[in-house]
């Protein structure tokens, strides 16, 4: 979702790269394995990942600030529900 990889990137101060594979999770715990297993090497493996889009920091720092205060909040109240 754009919108909230946009968000991240905004409250983080962080560049979020998103991959072209959205799956890079269990993709990379498989290459983790051939790559033990002597299936595959890293070299063969680095064209394997593309970035799909880049998101930056766009937001006014102040409103950033406060929007973070805001999510850390929600986390927080989030936290021991069950």
């Amino acid at each position: 979702n754009n919108l909230l990889v946009q968000f991240q990137a905004d409250i983080s101060g962080t560049k979020v790269i998103r991959p072209t594979n959205l799956e890079t999770t269990a993709l990379g715990a498989a290459y983790l394995a051939g790559i033990g297993v002597g299936l595959w090497t890293i070299d063969e493996l680095k064209d394997k990942w593309a970035i799909d889009k880049e998101f930056t920091n766009s937001m006014d720092p102040v409103l950033s600030s406060e929007k973070k205060q805001k999510w850390d909040e929600a986390v927080r109240r989030s936290k021991n529900w069950a």
